[in-house]
This record gives structure tokens, sequence and C-alpha cells, in this order.
């Protein structure tokens, strides 16, 4: 699918979700997740991108890595929700391959902060249980200096940073909400498509604390 097409459809559903709750206004209510999972990158790059002294080291295979984040939710009803998602990935490390001669090199992943706009509907499943659908936009900052790696054939590898550090990203999420009054715990999955080039899938389960005030 285009990335034009991904981000139309992405608007519309926003717009959908907007629409069927504007009869039903009520209470403003401010929520608070404390989140913690772990982001699952897919795999970006293959032997075919090899270009000798340039690329040596085209593919990058799946990894994953711890993330933290805080969520800050508004609610003029029970069934609709706008906030804004933060989040910071630490690093993690992937083995690359040098398809000419199968040198490897262990190197580190950057760190990564996003923040990513968000519309979430609420779907009551009990009086404390609730079915959470989210979509949003926002933008990635990938965290990354220039680093020296030592490769199995005794070889220093120079990794450079990105050299687009920002990147857009479109973002979809489910999950479970179990509230006790106040406070509650959540359970969740998002998956976030970064447009960058290659672009990048990344899922991220995660569990958390909610608190409403």
């Amino acid at each position: 699918m285009k990335t034009n097409q991904t981000i139309h459809i992405v608007l519309a559903v926003l717009l959908l979700l907007a629409a069927g709750d504007l009869a039903a206004a009520g209470k403003k209510k401010t929520s608070i997740s404390l989140l913690g999972g772990l982001n699952m990158f897919g795999a970006i790059g293959s032997d075919g991108d090899y270009v000798a002294g340039v690329n040596d080291f085209p593919a990058i295979p799946s990894y994953q890595a711890p993330v933290a984040g805080l969520r800050l939710s508004f609610s003029g009803t029970r069934r609709m929700a706008w906030g804004l998602d933060v989040r910071y990935g630490l690093a993690g490390t992937v083995d690359r391959r040098d398809p000419s001669d199968n040198e490897t090199v262990s190197v580190d992943t950057p760190q990564n902060l996003t923040a990513i706009l968000v519309v979430q509907s609420l779907l009551d499943l009990t009086d404390q249980l609730a079915l959470i659908l989210s979509v949003g936009g926002g933008a990635e900052y990938r965290l990354a200096e220039e680093k020296e790696f030592l490769s199995s054939l005794g070889n220093k590898i120079v990794v450079d940073k990105p050299d687009k550090p920002f990147s857009p990203l479109l973002a979809a999420g489910l999950g479970l909400q179990y509230m006790f009054g106040d406070f509650g715990v959540v359970a969740e999955g998002r998956l976030a498509y970064a447009i960058r080039k290659p672009a990048q899938m990344v899922i991220t389960p995660a569990l958390g604390l909610v608190i409403r005030f």
C-alpha cells in the first residue's frame, strides 16, 4: 500500500471516531498512563543492497529493545479520548553480515524517542473493563552517533549516525483496560510504521498503570 493511501485511511478513521462520539459529550477527565514494554523492530535491507565500500553490511535483522513511556489523555465522554503518547526506547544489539565474505559485526542500534498524537475509542465490556482501539500519527527521533566496532575478522567497522534522524510515524493500537475506580491497569499492543528509506515496522507490546483525575 502506498504511503499516501495509508495516511488517507488513518485520517478517515480519525474522523469516523470523532464523528461517532459528538453526541455523547460529558464531564471531561484526564488520565496518565505509565507504560513499559518491548520495541520489536522489523528487519530491513537485504543482501541485494550490497555495494562494496559503500554498503558492505546491507541488511539489518529484526531485533528487540526495552521501551518506557507516558501517555496523557483527555476525554469529553466515556467512549472517546485524545492524547499524546511519548516513549523512549533503549538501544539493542544486532549482528550484521557482509555477504561478500560472510564477515560479521555486532553493532548497537539507535536509541529512539517517539511522540504520537492519538485518538482512542473505548468500548465498554463491563463496568470496569474496556477494549481500547487507537490510531495516531507523530514522529520518531533516532539518537545515535558515529561509532566504531570490531568485526569477526578483526577489522574496525564504522557505523554512521542516521542521515535523517527524524521520521514521520503512523500508528494503530489495541488494548484492554481494567479500572479500580480512578486507578487501573492496561495491556496493549501498538503497530507503528516509520516512513523513511527503507521504511520499518515496529510492534510494541506494553503493560502500564493508569491514573484518572
